[in-house]
């Protein structure tokens, strides 16, 4: 993985903060999905699910922990439905790598600490080079 200057990725961290969080809500997860979830950032929901709903969502819609707020992951099924990508839906959400909470996604991107659907790759190991092995003839006795 490569690093970026620490003034240049203070220096995105701001911009997508900035341009993301009065946007859509933005958290700032280090992992961004919202390509996948139709713009609507779902670590708004309050137990930080990301890959879909709790299921205690009433049957008005709204949140089970905050019953005068629409649950998010019915904001998402409802902008999907309208917009025709409900099977974009059902694609795997990368489960959230609590070391990036807080960090720049597109930081993490250039960097290679996330792939381009948001998935950690910290713990994935570099594959080492193998070189072909060369037998050496045996003596003959």
């Amino acid at each position: 993985m490569k690093e970026l200057p620490r003034f240049v990725e203070k220096f995105i961290y701001f911009l997508e903060c900035h341009i993301k969080s009065p946007i859509f809500g933005c958290k700032m997860c280090g992992q961004c999905v919202l390509h996948q979830t139709m713009f609507v950032c779902p670590m708004r929901c309050p137990k930080g699910l990301r890959d879909g709903p709790c299921g205690g969502a009433s049957a008005q819609g709204k949140c089970e922990r905050y019953p005068d707020r629409d649950c998010i992951w019915v904001l998402i099924y409802r902008r999907a439905k309208r917009q025709g990508k409900l099977e974009q839906l059902k694609s795997f959400k990368p489960v959230l790598d609590h070391r990036l909470v807080g960090t720049s996604s597109w930081a993490n991107l250039l960097t290679g600490k996330i792939d381009v659907h948001g998935k950690s790759l910290l713990d994935a190991a570099p594959q080492p080079k193998v070189e072909p092995t060369k037998s050496k003839p045996q003596p003959q006795p």
